[in-house]
Order: structure tokens, then sequence, then C-alpha cells
């Protein structure tokens, strides 16, 4: 998908969702006020807070801040959707209340999305910090749009606070927005947009990411697991794994099913994107991998994949070597069975 070309300095609108967000609302918008890239607007969708967020909103008086309200206490998906559809920039940017953007991190994203008109949605990396702002690690890992794609299988690669994408109509509808649930739709919003167009995750770290005892991350942690293997579900059934990356082919004779040269480029970054190191550090080549889907009794779709997904990626190592040995010797000798296949 090609985008129509942005201008050198498009006008960013930054969405920030605040419930009850004292704490830390302040720092993350003097952040974003103090950001080197100046044309933004910033979007604070208050959730119907009853601290004084609002009073440190307004004491900032930076007239690049628009403070928009909920009815209802909703949730930060639906407040931020609020932000979205309000939103007049080029460029949606998202930064959680209690996290914080260095000063680079609008200028960064900005000139790859200019540079790059089939750029859909950008994320990077993260320093992460507890309550007192120590840092505790350096969070997220490099994807390509491919790695993307397989990365979405085991956990979203994608750190809410450092993503940015295209304000524009598309088959995601109008605009990209979230679904209308409390838990998991950062998850949510990522799948929605990564088979479909271009995504990418940057090594340049780009923003403070914050776990402390209120983060939804550290409150809400099972609810969002439940909800995240949901939305892995729904992108299985998005991905049409068997007709695009498999093709038939014409050997000796017989017709047999194999990887195209996308699905080679798929399984390579499955394996490359597993969490688990027992399975990064397999025997195996992709070649021989790759002979295990040469027949139709395991095919991507029914066999591998929705395996996967009921057992989560603890089973992927075993279930697919334990399958690559019960079936390498058998590869060879599996044509299709349909006589009626086009090589």
């Amino acid at each position: 998908m090609i985008f129509p070309t942005l201008p050198s300095k498009p006008l960013v609108s930054v969405v920030v969702a605040n419930y009850n967000g004292g704490a830390f609302i302040g720092e993350a918008l003097q952040s974003l006020c103090g950001q080197s890239y100046e044309h933004l607007e910033i979007l604070v969708v208050d959730d119907c807070s009853t601290d004084d967020s609002l009073a440190i909103i307004a004491a900032l008086g930076d007239p690049r801040i628009r403070v928009l309200s909920t009815a209802e206490n909703s949730g930060p998906y639906v407040a931020a959707n609020i932000g979205i559809g309000e939103a007049r920039g080029l460029l949606i940017a998202r930064l959680d209340a209690d996290d914080f953007s260095f000063p680079h991190r609008i200028r960064y994203q900005v000139q790859q999305f200019v540079n790059d008109r089939e750029l859909m949605l950008l994320g990077g990396r993260a320093v992460q910090v507890d309550e007192q702002g120590n840092l505790t690690r350096i969070a997220g890992e490099t994807c390509d749009w491919q790695g993307c794609v397989a990365a979405m299988l085991y956990v979203n690669p994608f750190i809410h606070s450092t993503i940015m994408f295209r304000n524009t109509p598309g088959p995601w509808g109008d605009r990209p927005h979230y679904a209308k649930k409390r838990v998991a739709q950062d998850y949510g919003l990522a799948a929605s947009l990564v088979t479909l167009a271009k995504c990418e995750v940057h090594g340049t770290i780009l923003c403070g990411y914050r776990v402390h005892g209120q983060s939804m991350t550290a409150s809400q942690s099972g609810v969002q697991r439940e909800e995240s293997r949901l939305l892995r579900a729904q992108l299985i059934g998005t991905l049409d794994f068997y007709d695009s990356w498999v093709r038939r082919a014409t050997f000796t004779g017989m017709q047999y099913h194999v990887l195209s040269p996308e699905g080679n480029r798929l399984l390579a970054a499955l394996m490359d994107h597993s969490p688990h190191e027992e399975w990064k550090n397999h025997p195996y080549t992709v070649e021989e991998l790759q002979a295990v889907l040469l027949t139709p009794a395991y095919p991507v779709k029914s066999r591998l994949l929705v395996h996967l997904l009921r057992h989560g990626p603890w089973w992927i190592h075993r279930y697919f070597v334990r399958k690559l040995w019960e079936m390498r010797k058998k590869v060879h000798c599996c044509p299709i069975l349909d006589s009626n296949a086009t090589g």
C-alpha cells in the first residue's frame, strides 16, 4: 500500500488518555511540550478523573494542549478513540499518561514517515522505569514488517507509548481506532494494521515506559493475557497463510505443497522472534523445517498455527520439532491427493 506524499513538516497529533494520572501526567505532557519537533497538537482525553490531574494539565499553559472528556468513565481505549476522532494531524502518536517521550522522538518518527510512503505504523524501543523513575531495563526489539507479523503470534512487539501511525482511511475504516474494550487494545490496534500495511519497530529508544502498582501492565496482567490470546486467535484468522504463503510445485510427476518465498521469510522470522532460547538454538535449517510443510497432511494454517495458538509459545519448539522428526522420512513421498491440482 502506497500512501500520499507527506509535507516535510506535517502536523502531528499526540493523543494522551488520562484517568487520575496526577502523579505522572505533568511529566508526560512536559516531555511532549519539550519535543524538538514543534509542529504538533497534544490531545488529552480525560476519562472522568477525580484527582488533581486536570489542574496539573491547565497549569502547563501550553496552547498546543487541548483537553477533551468522556461522558462517563469508559477506559483508556474509548478515551483514545475520542482523541483520534478529533485529531487534525496527518500523523497520530500515542503516549500513556504515566510514560514520557524523549525530546527526539517525534522528529525521528516524522522523518521515517516522510521518507517511506509505505509505512503505516512505527514503534521503537523504550527504557522501562519503576515508580521512582529508576531504570529497570531496555524494552523492545527491532522488527521489520515480516518480523512484526511473526512476533505478534507470541507478543505485541509495539510498545504503546512509542507508536505513531498515519491518520488516513483504509481497510481499517476512516482512520485507525481501538476496539471498545478496557484492556489489550494496543495489541488489537497493531493486529488490525499489521496484515494490511507496512508496520515496523525501529531500534531507536523513543520513550520511558513506567511500570508501577497502578499501571495497567501491573494491575490487569491476567486479564490482558487472556484478551491478548483472543486477539492472537483473530490475527490467525485474518492471515491467509495457506493460500498466500504455500504454493504447489511439481516434482517427479507429482504435486507437492511447498513454501513460497514469502512463506520462507515468515518461517525464518518465526524462528528469529521466538522468545525461547531453546527454539532459537534448534539444530535444524530453514530448509529442513520447510520439509515439514511439503505435504497436504500438514497445512500451515490448520495444524501448526492453530496448535501454536491453543497451547501458547511454550509449545512451539516441542510441537514443531517433534513433527519434524515424525515426518522428515515421509516428506519425500507425499503427493498431493487432488489429481486436479495445478502446478
